[in-house]
């Protein structure tokens, strides 16, 4: 189990120093703000 954790660790900050994790990262943020876009556009037009 600590052994398991302790990879998990590693593999986690090889993953967030190759800046995958920041583009993914990114690419979640614009994918939340195009939605809350569309989400109000679409209320705006029902109103």
């Amino acid at each position: 189990m600590l052994i398991s954790s302790c990879l998990l660790i590693v593999a986690l900050l090889l993953w967030i120093s190759t800046g995958l994790g920041a583009f993914f990262y990114g690419q979640y943020l614009g994918i939340q703000t195009t939605c809350r876009a569309q989400v109000r556009t679409a209320h705006q037009g029902v109103l």
